[in-house]
């Protein structure tokens, strides 16, 4: 038997808990009985309290010696900076770590250490610290609140349920293209990675009390289950007649019978509803066997959960202030200069004729010079300074940060009156203080907004840390627009981008007052970066910016945006036809008859187009696609050598032109001769 050994940690713990479950003996009998030497025991039995102090302190329990590192207090301080940042949750990776060590150790007068990485290893192994990948949203959650909730309100809640009635659901993304991170490979082979793909599926998943299952929903954007911050709560279902409110506890169940009512707390208000059951007997389950559904046509309908007003929560005497115009207490106008939505129709009085192409050479071009002013408006005179911050103002009016300014306090207003709590509005000068806040983090930037008021010295802003506490409520509370006035879903003058229309407007209008376009404009998309979920929200995978809000801008030469329109996606399930064609009318239209010479991509040009905007004196090339209708056949790409060119001209002057160089360009233009001949490099 070899007494003479070394314990680990946990091995020296399981022999003190075996000792303490021996009768009473000498020591010398228990080392025998245990399998240790009589030194070894005497001096565990001395240390104690020492041992069970680094099995609570979270050392490695497989530690058979305490060995310590070439630099002792680095390693200390370094464990006690670590031990905080953990304290608050924060997710702290390798590097930053190694960097870590390496400023504490200047600061100790140690400037020739280095935190190598089999030093990091070392360090890693010695305090039991592990690389690990945090799951689930519980760091989301009041914890506090929570058990507060489980102590006091579920036990009543579930004493009325057996748990075959109790059912729990929450979503989680499948990413059912993503390929696995590792593969197998011979040693000797080169293996090449690829993209990820971010496809994915939101999955609702939903399972009983008593472990029942249920089958898997997956949810898109135009699902019957999806939620999205523009939706109304009616929205989702028809109108639930005489609906009851109860607040206090409802009748007692004592299973669930098909086709019975459903209790539903809503934890945010405290509130128990009483709605009719979603599950339905099962003679009227519509069968689907055998039968092909085309659920892609096939119109869909949207479930409430809660009744439209809670009217228990508003006293008579409030209930004029929700009701209450808005043109009463704000003195502000917005002109709707150019801005509509996506049903809108640019109506032209035109009359199409279709081209007759011909290489006939008798045509005259007769292309009016433009006259119109340029650059910057006399509404600019009033500069004396030119600063960011006084173009800033220009574009950033007073009227809009009064305009926000009394929608915060509108819809602050209502809130705090449902709470019953008492509301300070907010002043025109705070407005302005948080605007220029968040410009600022935008230059300084941190990876969260809340490190701006971090209690850590190499996180914490002190200068906007003592601007604005890190809990104000106007980060929550921002609003541009009324919700009560919101149209509803399905109704003409729906808008999906409602709740900030009036900004888009404002910064609409003082665009185009201050600042003349350039003779040469030119009209394309582009992407807002947004991750996010919003039903206005684009992917174009061939773009650098894949996902977020597609906006069709129109810029002149030097670069200024002067109009623009964000897309909100199709209306309803119809596809909106022509759409290249509209957004050039719409953005073009009030420079219609200033001989302005516009220039876009083949996703918008068409014969039809250009003749319109040549009625409109408006002189217009781009790019086409020679499958479009009404084009004449041109020569084949193979029968153009490099640098020759086939052309055609309309009896409207209208010509076609198309160019080989590498690739074959086909251009289309209203007011170009395809005579003219010019040398490029």
């Amino acid at each position: 038997m070899n007494k003479r050994r070394n314990l680990s940690v946990e091995e020296k713990l399981d022999v003190l808990k075996k000792y303490d479950e021996l009768p009473k003996m000498s020591q010398r009998q228990a080392a025998c009985k245990l399998n240790v030497s009589q030194s070894l025991l005497g001096r565990m039995l001395k240390s104690r309290q020492e041992i069970e102090g680094n099995a609570l302190e979270n050392v490695n329990s497989n530690r058979k010696r305490k060995r310590a590192g070439k630099e002792e207090n680095v390693e200390e301080a370094l464990k006690q900076w670590f031990t905080k940042v953990r304290e608050k949750d924060a997710r702290v990776a390798g590097p930053l770590l190694r960097q870590k060590a390496e400023d504490l150790a200047k600061k100790m007068g140690k400037d020739d250490f280095v935190a190598t990485e089999g030093w990091f290893h070392q360090w890693k192994k010695r305090e039991n610290i592990s690389f690990v990948k945090p799951h689930g949203e519980q760091g989301e959650a009041d914890q506090v609140a929570a058990r507060t909730w489980i102590n006091s309100e579920w036990p009543s809640l579930i004493a009325k349920y057996p748990p075959s009635c109790v059912f729990n659901a929450d979503e989680t993304g499948l990413y059912f293209r993503a390929l696995p991170e590792h593969t197998y490979a011979f040693k000797n082979e080169k293996t090449r990675g690829t993209k990820t793909s971010k496809e994915r599926l939101t999955i609702l998943c939903c399972a009983s009390m008593d472990g029942e299952k249920r089958k898997l929903l997956a949810i898109d954007d135009d699902s019957l289950t999806s939620i999205d911050d523009t939706d109304e709560d009616e929205d989702y279902t028809p109108k639930i007649k005489n609906a009851n409110f109860i607040i206090e506890e409802s009748s007692d169940s004592s299973n669930c019978e098909v086709g019975s009512d459903v209790e539903i707390l809503n934890l945010d208000d405290n509130i128990t509803y009483i709605l009719p059951s979603p599950v339905k007997p099962s003679s009227s389950i519509r069968k689907t066997r055998n039968k092909v559904v085309d659920y892609q046509n096939k119109p869909r309908s949207r479930r409430n959960i809660f009744p439209n007003t809670i009217s228990h929560d508003i006293t008579p005497n409030q209930k004029h202030l929700l009701a209450q115009p808005l043109s009463e207490e704000l003195n502000v106008s917005v002109e709707n200069l150019n801005v509509s939505d996506n049903n809108t129709t640019v109506v032209d009085e035109f009359n199409f004729v279709e081209p007759v192409w011909s290489t006939s050479t008798n045509f005259t071009l007769s292309t009016p010079p433009f006259t119109h002013l340029e650059g910057p408006t006399d509404e600019t005179d009033i500069i004396i300074e030119c600063t960011p911050f006084s173009i800033f103002k220009l574009l950033i009016t007073n009227e809009i940060i009064d305009h926000i300014t009394f929608h915060t306090n509108f819809y602050s207003r209502q809130i705090y009156q449902q709470k019953g709590k008492i509301y300070e509005p907010t002043t025109f000068d705070e407005m302005s203080l948080f605007i220029g806040i968040n410009i600022l983090m935008g230059i300084k930037k941190q990876c969260s907004y809340r490190d701006y008021w971090s209690s850590a010295l190499d996180l914490n802003d002190a200068y906007i840390s003592s601007l604005m506490p890190v809990n104000s409520w106007l980060l929550s509370h921002l609003h541009v627009n009324d919700n009560s006035a919101m149209p509803k879903k399905g109704d003409k003058h729906y808008d999906k981008l409602h709740r900030i229309r009036p900004f888009l407007d404002f910064i609409l209008k003082n665009s185009q007052r201050l600042y003349n376009p350039n003779k040469i404009i030119a009209i394309d998309e582009s992407m807002i970066k947004f991750k996010g979920r919003h039903s206005a929200k684009q992917y174009l995978p061939k773009k650098p910016i894949k996902r977020g809000y597609k906006v069709w801008a129109l810029a002149d030469k030097n670069g200024y945006l002067w109009n623009f329109e964000i897309y909100t996606g199709k209306s309803g399930d119809l596809a909106e036809k022509n759409l290249g064609a509209r957004v050039i009318k719409q953005l073009s239209q009030p420079l219609q008859n200033k001989n302005h010479h516009l220039y876009f991509d083949n996703y918008f040009t068409s014969y039809p187009l250009m003749t319109f905007l040549k009625s409109k004196n408006i002189h217009a090339c781009g790019t086409v696609n020679m499958t479009r209708k009404y084009l004449p056949t041109l020569k084949l790409d193979k029968e153009l050598k490099t640098g020759e060119y086939d052309w055609r001209v309309d009896q409207y002057s209208t010509s076609i032109v198309k160019w080989k160089d590498k690739r074959t360009v086909s251009l289309l233009s209203n007011f170009h001769d395809p005579k003219n001949e010019e040398t490029v490099q």
